[in-house]
């Protein structure tokens, strides 16, 4: 039933597209006249339905049966045809890779012979795409022989031999590629080099170790904003739930061609290769359970520690194990080197302390997930006897990889040795060793106990269009899509201000520094509650309640000092809210008026390179974009790119979303200002040039225009005879006095395009006008070779484009006036800008 919904679906979508286009989707079929429906897409019109139609095959493929399980039954050749007819739209959408990869399915779950040379022959035009001509000839000769066996009449045969030879004819004068290029996601190298001893950190940090604060990380030279300290891979990791549909179960990635689980449905992939690897480490025991394990939370991650770290490793290592549960890692072992494997995992804090109704619950979940394993047969070679039955028979006092017990934690020790054996009583325990199942459900109980402090979430940054569609600005933010547990990074201590930032590439830890961290200095992660996000007595709360410890970092000791800034903090942060929810409504002006607010707060309060001062940054560029100013809107949006830089570098996905934003607002704006500044509609046209003050605050000009004042007022020497130098300057008086007096032409008098000054008003206030058309106003100053405006009575930069939005005019309504832009201008107050 599920599979015939499936293809009626697309069957529905095929009959849209041929009543649209008059031609088939599927491909890999021919009209009765023989005609070639790869030839006649109309594609402009096509792309929508291609997409709805590679979104159902990628649908059915997960639901059809393998070949060769044993609910296959008559359905042998389901999962072949959807591999197939998937190929086809990703073919039409330019999908070239994925296209192969489809293929390359398709023929290994048998795909029809009579249709197989249609595959080759697309699979030959893909590699053409690819540059790779010679691979691209094998295929399409092959496909030349698979074609006698297509059940064609000779007719469509010699059509499609013709079309595959002159196929093979235009590979043959394509050029031969050097070498094949492998495309990987580039990876931030080490900062410094890898570190000797410390696995996936760099060695310009190192660990040390203090019975107060255990475990930290220090620098053992200075270190820059941008310098990359850790690369890490997670030991394990977990997707969530809501994000199977759209990412690979494995890597994460966002996956266009899924690829299914060869026993379920439910998980999707991007690869053979992740599948390979997921079935191998854990998903053949969590297949068919996923949804129990999504019930237990972040205790789902303690599961997938135990799966991805095998039981084979466990028993072999078990007596080390509990030797070494009291011992500092790697402080206490010989060769003191930080491994990311599962020592590392087993050494990280585990907080046993928490209230005795939290241990109780997480003890439960420990002992369902040890029955779990129990049911998938995970402990098959030991002994036939049930769990239950196993459960009495060991001593449950021994150790079973539970946490380092301190003399503060003695008083919890009986609610460890009563969890799991129903009414057995303790007095009644053998005293011999505990059995590997029990010694398994005390390590996912300690996992569970670590995860709760130690766990990471991996985020992507997500890009989505604003709800109205109207904007050329799109919005960003990140986005939680898995959990995972990286050893070398969680050695990091907290502090509410932190020298680190976090990013992902995949499920790639990529941590670097954003504040310069002296030798000796500790380098501190943020596990959450920010000084600038938070109150000190939420931010106490939080810590105390997940972390169980009190902070002292300078933030929170400092916090008076900071608690008026703070409260502005809080007060941008409701104008922001305001403004997004005026902006969702239409609201464009009202928004424009609670974002700048928050602008002018967040510029004093909070550093230069913070995320959320490049957010309302962002967010007004958006307003005045959707309101058709996109001067005003690249203003805004170009010191964004800057945070961006700073924050994620040159080579990160988020720079180049701004940049691609930046260069889409630069078109549409360099678009407008032709279109405002286009020449009036006549035949001929008369340009006047005036010379107008110009490159106000440049310090050479500066400087020579005080020099030549200088000698200006010097005494003239008395001579005869007049220096080259003298007549210049007598032409040059005679010049600037005929300026004051302007020409009566009649031209001069009527509007006109160009710079020429308009003859209404006093000749200071026609200059002012001039300088602002220009752009040369007063409060432009040069500051390191940078231009910098004056603050506007409203507070912002006093830039040309601001000052014309400011007093509610546009640039064409201001020049076109006789004489209206300079009493605007004078009406406002904003002269002395100009």
């Amino acid at each position: 039933m599920v599979l015939n919904w499936f293809y009626q679906s697309e069957l529905d979508i095929l009959g849209s597209v041929k009543n649209k286009n008059n031609t088939a989707l599927n491909c890999d079929e021919d009209d009765e006249d023989g005609n070639d429906h790869d030839a006649e897409i109309n594609k402009p019109s096509y792309d929508e339905m291609l997409k709805s139609f590679e979104t159902i095959r990628g649908t059915s493929i997960l639901a059809a049966p393998f070949p060769k399980s044993e609910d296959a039954g008559n359905h042998v050749e389901e999962l072949s045809l959807g591999f197939g007819n998937r190929s086809a739209a990703l073919f039409h959408l330019l999908k070239n890779e994925e296209c192969l990869k489809d293929i390359d399915k398709a023929i290994e779950y048998d795909y029809p012979r009579d249709l197989r040379f249609k595959l080759l022959q697309r699979k030959g035009q893909c590699l053409m795409k690819l540059n790779q001509p010679a691979k691209a000839k094998d295929a399409l000769h092959e496909s030349l022989k698979l074609l006698e066996e297509a059940r064609l009449d000779s007719k469509r045969i010699a059509r499609q031999q013709k079309e595959i030879e002159v196929l093979i004819k235009t590979a043959e004068e394509m050029e031969q590629p050097k070498e094949d290029e492998t495309h990987e996601d580039h990876i931030l190298p080490l900062s410094y080099g890898p570190h000797p001893s410390i696995e996936c950190s760099s060695a310009g940090i190192d660990v040390k170790y203090d019975k107060s604060k255990g475990r930290y990380v220090v620098a053992n030279r200075t270190l820059t904003p941008g310098d990359t300290l850790f690369v890490e891979e997670p030991y394990a990791s977990v997707l969530l739930p809501v994000h199977y549909p759209s990412h690979c179960h494995h890597c994460y990635t966002k996956a266009l061609a899924v690829v299914p689980c060869h026993q379920c449905s439910q998980v999707r992939y991007c690869s053979q290769k992740c599948v390979d690897e997921s079935w191998e480490k854990y998903h053949k025991w969590e297949c068919g359970n996923l949804d129990s394990l999504h019930s237990v939370g972040i205790a789902h991650l303690s599961f997938r520690v135990i799966l991805v770290t095998a039981l084979s490793f466990i028993q072999e290592n078990r007596e080390e194990l509990v030797k070494s549960s009291n011992s500092v890692y790697p402080f206490d072992f010989p060769d003191g080197k930080y491994r990311t494997d599962y020592f590392a995992v087993y050494h990280l804090v585990a907080h046993d302390d928490m209230p005795a109704e939290d241990t109780f619950q997480y003890a439960l979940t420990a002992l369902l997930l040890l029955m779990l394993l129990d049911k998938l047969s995970y402990f098959a070679t030991l002994e036939s006897q049930t769990l239950r039955e196993r459960l009495i028979s060991c001593n449950l006092n021994s150790k079973v990889g539970s946490a380092p017990s301190t003399p503060t934690h003695k008083s919890r020790s009986p609610v460890h040795s009563r969890l799991s054996v129903n009414s057995v009583e303790e007095s009644e325990m053998p005293t011999g060793p505990a059995s590997l199942e029990i010694f398994v459900g005390g390590l996912l109980l300690r996992h569970i106990l670590q995860l709760i402090c130690n766990a990471n979430a991996i985020t992507e940054l997500q890009a989505a269009p604003q709800a109205n569609n109207t904007s050329s600005v799109l919005n960003q933010r990140q986005v939680k899509v898995a959990t995972g547990i990286y050893p070398s990074a969680s050695l990091m201590n907290h502090s509410c201000n932190p020298t680190v930032i976090s990013s992902f590439c995949k499920n790639v830890l990529i941590v670097r520094a954003i504040s310069d961290v002296e030798p000796g200095h500790e380098v501190f992660n943020c596990y959450g509650p920010h000084y600038r996000r938070m109150p000190r007595e939420d931010r106490q709360r939080a810590l105390l309640e997940q972390y169980f410890f009190v902070c002292e970092c300078d933030a929170c000791i400092n916090e008076d000092e900071r608690e008026q800034r703070f409260q502005k903090v809080f007060t941008a942060h409701d104008m922001f809210v305001q403004g997004l929810q005026l902006a969702a409504k239409g609201n464009f002006k009202d928004a424009l008026e609670r974002l700048k607010k928050c602008h002018k707060i967040r510029e004093k309060v909070m550093y230069k390179y913070n995320r959320h001062l490049s957010e309302v940054q962002d967010q007004l560029a958006c307003c005045y974009a959707s309101l058709d100013k996109m001067m005003l809107a690249v203003e805004y949006l170009r010191p964004t790119l800057v945070i961006t830089e700073h924050i994620y570098g040159k080579n990160s996905i988020e720079y180049g979303n701004e940049l691609q934003k930046f260069s889409d607002l630069l078109i549409n704006a360099v678009h407008q200002a032709t279109q405002e500044h286009a020449p009036c509609d006549q035949e001929f046209s008369r340009v006047c040039f005036q010379w107008i003050p110009s490159h106000v605050g440049v310090f050479g000009n500066e400087e020579a225009d005080v020099l030549a004042k200088e000698g200006s007022a010097l005494p003239s020497a008395t001579s005869s005879e007049l220096f080259t130098s003298e007549i210049y300057s007598i032409h040059k008086a005679i010049a600037n006095s005929a300026w004051k007096n302007p020409p009566t032409h009649d031209w001069y008098a009527r509007n006109r395009p160009g710079l020429s000054l308009q003859s209404v008003g006093t000749r200071s206030a026609q200059t002012a006008f001039a300088r602002l058309r220009s752009g040369h106003i007063k409060s432009l100053k040069f500051i390191d070779k940078e231009k910098t405006y004056s603050s506007c009575p409203c507070s912002c930069p006093a830039s040309p484009a601001h000052i014309i939005d400011c007093i509610g005019t546009s640039a064409r309504q201001l020049w076109s006036g006789e004489g209206k832009g300079l009493v605007e201008l004078e009406r406002h107050g904003v002269m002395d800008l100009v």
